[in-house]
């Protein structure tokens, strides 16, 4: 019997977000299904290099931010 695992599923199981059950089915495939792990390992390689990618905010974002919050007057706030 053949299961078909879709690409939801497939992000699901990278990111721990399945059943014990459907993480027993899903590495059953896995062990089984030579053009399955293919296309896991596409998946798995391509997580990899999101996690990689440095996240931080533009000097743009970062300026707007610093200058929003030059408008407010802490002493006036504060009294």
């Amino acid at each position: 019997m053949t299961t078909k695992i879709s690409a939801t599923e497939i992000l699901k199981y990278l990111y721990k977000e399945v059943s014990e059950e459907e993480k027993r089915k899903f590495e059953e495939k896995l062990k089984n299904d030579a053009q399955f792990q293919e296309e896991f390992y596409s998946f798995l390689h391509l997580k990899k290099e999101l996690d990689g990618l440095e996240k931080a905010p533009s000097e743009k974002s970062i300026q707007k931010i610093l200058d929003f919050s030059k408008s407010f007057d802490l002493k006036k706030s504060i009294k």
